[in-house]
């Protein structure tokens, strides 16, 4: 329940932010929003914390967020920017950006070169502002996160510690594998061959939610349909079915990837082998990227709202610098299946193997 304030006029010098974020029950970005009247908060909600801070006696930033945060550095590893032809990670850039933008914070985005120590990159940039914080996209360094405790505010983007030290949101991968899976299972589908690579824990969560929707829908896990690739590019996935077909090893009759753009890869080489897509077999992708539906036919997927995201990493790391010791928080948002063309019942009886 929302306390009353008990400050008078005279009690109220030095009021900040962060003393009406505890009066109201709320965050500190919370009440920076409100006062803002910035996007995401209601307008009966702005109107309670703009009554709490007039009667705290608050007439303006002391310090507002915009002071504290100094600088927001995003890092993303150069190869992941370089190969990101589906737009993936634009978007989530983009996203987090446009919030930060919002709140007033200065913000610049940085490339990790391969092999680079991301702890030290972060250590120097820290040292030449007052106050930094710091999004890591799809960063996957055990290094840096064995010495975090020592290092500015962090959050991890579409990467996850096991050990809970930093915060991290991340599309459910592994309940988004799952649906993505039990479509095909819904469809009748029971060889369902599996194309990811599982270098990174959130596409190995989607493996498991792969593995995971088999088992409860009592299709046997057969290993010889899991085809783990160099990498998660279009031609990987393409290379991939075509040499499965050369060996006669069309023994499936629908296709989960990892992402779209191997999903991309393998409907072209299906249509080049001369098979219909979806009538010979099925192909699911997942992120829901811009190739998706301008793709022929129309690419079924798993979308992942990449804005949100962004949106709630941004507002979760402002938190962050303005409370380091509270508890990390591990955060998932949520996908949904776009069913398009792709997609359709098996063949009667299948594929069997020469």
């Amino acid at each position: 329940m929302k306390q009353e304030p008990e400050n008078t006029a005279d009690e109220s010098a030095g009021v900040n932010m962060r003393d009406i974020a505890k009066v109201a029950g709320v965050s500190v970005s919370t009440v920076s929003r409100a006062l803002r009247q910035s996007k995401g908060v209601s307008d009966q909600l702005q109107r309670e914390i703009a009554d709490i801070a007039a009667s705290m006696g608050y007439d303006g930033p002391s310090p507002a967020l915009t002071k504290l945060a100094t600088k927001i550095f995003i890092l993303i590893p150069m190869e992941h920017s370089a190969k990101d032809a589906g737009g993936f990670y634009q978007e989530i850039i983009s996203a987090l950006e446009a919030e930060f933008d919002r709140e007033g914070v200065p913000v610049e985005l940085l490339f990790l070169e391969r092999d680079i120590d991301t702890a030290d990159r972060i250590r120097a940039l820290a040292a030449s502002h007052e106050k930094t914080g710091f999004v890591l996209i799809g960063v996957d360094d055990p290094g840096t996160m064995e010495v975090a405790n020592d290092l500015p505010p962090m959050l991890l983007v579409n990467a996850s510690d096991t050990q809970m030290r930093i915060d991290s949101i991340t599309p459910s991968n592994k309940q988004g594998g799952y649906l993505a899976t039990r479509h095909l299972v819904d469809l009748g589908h029971r060889r369902i061959l599996h194309l990811t690579s599982l270098r990174r824990s959130t596409i190995r969560d989607r493996m498991e939610g792969y593995k995971a929707a088999l088992a409860d829908f009592g299709c046997a896990f057969d290993p010889a349909l899991v085809i783990d690739l160099e990498n998660l590019h279009a031609e990987d996935g393409a290379e991939a079915v075509t040499r499965l077909i050369a060996e006669d090893r069309f023994d499936f009759t629908a296709i989960f990837c990892a992402n779209d753009l191997l999903a991309a890869g393998a409907v072209s080489a299906l249509l080049r082998a001369g098979k219909s897509v979806p009538e010979d077999c099925s192909v699911v992708g997942f992120d829901n990227t811009r190739i998706t539906a301008r793709y022929k036919p129309g690419l079924t997927t798993m979308a992942v709202d990449l804005v949100e995201l962004g949106k709630h990493g941004a507002w979760r790391l402002l938190e962050r610098m303005e409370n380091p010791n509270t508890a990390s928080l591990t955060m998932y948002v949520g996908c949904r299946l776009i069913e398009r063309e792709s997609t359709c019942p098996p063949p009667r009886g299948g594929h069997a193997s020469k």
